[in-house]
């Protein structure tokens, strides 16, 4: 009877992982025009507003200072939009997951000072290495940090982990990044991994669905829970390069 639940639960993750694998394909297509189209008027826009700055006076400027504002908002969704678009043939070779962590909390060191939230990574020495394109697994790194970076409160923290995993012959790394802030309710798990849905006034709704295109083109898996820390968790399951 436990076999056949776990088989059921694994095909309905394969079922809804192949229909967002659909929505995703599709939404890409028109991102990826509408990021071209976007981009090069709002590029002249931010130009021209921090080029007229130094000359306005008082009031100016601070509208001024407003549309560059906004221009560089939207420029983060261009930006999100064409990595969401990106050709995905990713070109995959062993990766170390424990360097890959190391690179992303360096680039985030003063994100993460400036709001005093706590990294703890969890890597032991004899994680085996990741078949995995290196780009892709930097993307995965940065969102799911920056996304739990950005739902804990001041002071908060935020758990890197991982373990291997053996199934039926097949090695892979189970990544898990978690956190001690609100969560995401049962309601919304599957929502969360959907393009341009966000439960954040600042947020695109791209950064975990950009994840999820990766994952699912690594033939990996991704699921989201509760973690041990009260917060958010999410589980990244990806292959280990194999043993030769």
């Amino acid at each position: 009877m436990a076999l056949v639940a776990r088989d059921l639960s694994a095909q309905v993750r394969l079922d809804r992982q192949l229909v967002r694998s659909e929505k995703l394909a599709m939404v890409g297509s028109l991102a990826a025009g509408l990021a071209h189209e976007i981009g090069t008027p709002l590029n002249v826009i931010s130009a021209t507003a921090e080029f007229l700055l130094p000359d306005a006076g008082e009031e100016a400027r601070a509208q001024l200072r407003g549309i560059v504002a906004e221009t560089e908002r939207i420029s983060r969704l261009v930006r999100d939009l064409l990595t969401f678009a990106r050709a995905t043939s990713p070109g995959k070779t062993a990766v170390a997951l424990p360097g890959a962590v190391a690179r992303v909390l360096s680039l985030l060191r003063i994100t993460l000072e400036r709001r005093r939230v706590r990294v703890e990574t969890r890597l032991p020495d004899d994680l085996p290495e990741l078949h995995a394109d290196p780009d892709g697994l930097h993307q995965i790194l940065l969102n799911l940090v920056v996304n739990a970076s950005q739902a804990v409160a001041e002071g908060g923290r935020v758990v890197v982990a991982a373990r291997a995993v053996e199934e039926d012959g097949e090695r892979s790394v189970q990544l898990e990044v978690h956190d001690d802030g609100p969560g995401v309710p049962p309601a919304l798990r599957e929502r969360v991994l959907d393009p341009f849905f966000t439960t954040r006034a600042e947020g695109t709704g791209l950064g975990l669905a950009v994840v999820a295109r990766i994952v699912a083109d690594h033939g990996g898996d991704l699921r989201v829970g509760t973690g041990p820390l009260g917060g958010a968790s999410f589980t990244v399951q990806l292959p280990a390069e194999e043993v030769r």
